[in-house]
């Protein structure tokens, strides 16, 4: 519902879903939105991790198998959900557009 709300009140050409307990690296944004341009894609989704602060552990999420498929390897894959289905099995399971960028 937040989300909503946010997205109602939005006034730019571009919308990130970051949560308080989110980490990113300084330059991803300025890289993502790059490739973004650069490919023609409306909609972007990452994979990400866990961290747990107790034992300082990463885990990965446990759709992690499918990124990997999707991914084989490669850094980013421009796809749409025709071309991927298994796009719909990840989280989060928004589309927006016709187009979609993967990065690993």
């Amino acid at each position: 519902m937040a989300r909503n709300l946010g997205l109602s009140k939005a006034r730019g050409e571009l919308v990130t879903f970051f949560d308080s307990d989110d980490i990113a690296l300084s330059y991803l944004y300025t890289d993502i939105i790059n490739i973004m341009l650069s490919h023609g894609v409306d909609f972007c989704i990452f994979r990400g991790s866990s961290f747990d602060h107790v034992t300082q552990k990463v885990h990965e999420f446990p759709d992690y198998y499918v990124w990997e498929k999707i991914m084989g390897g490669a850094e980013f894959k421009v796809l749409t959900p025709q071309q991927e289905p298994r796009l719909a099995r990840l989280e989060p399971s928004y589309y927006f557009g016709n187009t979609m960028i993967s990065p690993y």
